[in-house]
């Protein structure tokens, strides 16, 4: 396993304890004008732990998970959870629910390739799953978890790949 201080996951880490802990690292643009959120490194190394030590209660370390986000400073969180978990970020489109016959096989062939077990997304893609599943029954024997209602303080748990594999 490489030094995880010299990994991205670890300059995230320094970051985070950083002088500049609280200042912007990454910002998304919304459609519209002045439509802008942020995200600190301290926040997101929060989120990514948070993320991480649900991956890790699953035992997902050294394993595939599929990202299934909206453009947006989630998916930074759920690859930075990936990644702080020991797993395989596995980056998806959700479906498109107006084209299914065409964006339901690409991301069945994506998990099937991945060989990915769990699906990390957001509660309101997630509040689609019965639909979604209803078109594709094989979705429901993964597991699907919506980082951003996680519950805060699970970050307490997280700890680095090595101390976990």
């Amino acid at each position: 396993m490489p030094d995880f201080s010299r990994t991205l996951p670890g300059l995230l880490l320094n970051l985070a304890v950083g002088p500049s802990a609280h200042a912007p690292l990454y910002t998304f643009l919304g459609e519209v004008d002045g439509d802008e959120t942020v995200l600190s490194a301290f926040e997101l190394d929060v989120r990514a732990r948070r993320i991480a030590a649900a991956l890790q209660a699953r035992g997902v370390v050294g394993e595939r998970v599929l990202l299934l986000y909206p453009p947006g400073l989630d998916y930074i969180a759920g690859f930075f959870g990936c990644l702080y978990a020991g797993a395989v970020a596995v980056p998806a489109y959700p479906p498109d629910p107006m084209r299914l016959e065409r964006t339901l096989p690409r991301l069945r062939a994506i998990i099937q390739d991945a060989e990915a077990s769990v699906v990390l997304t957001t509660s309101g893609i997630l509040e689609l799953s019965d639909f979604l599943f209803e078109q594709a029954p094989d979705f429901r024997a993964l597991h699907w978890m919506a980082t951003d209602t996680l519950p805060e303080g699970g970050e307490r748990e997280w700890r680095t790949p090595s101390e976990v594999g």
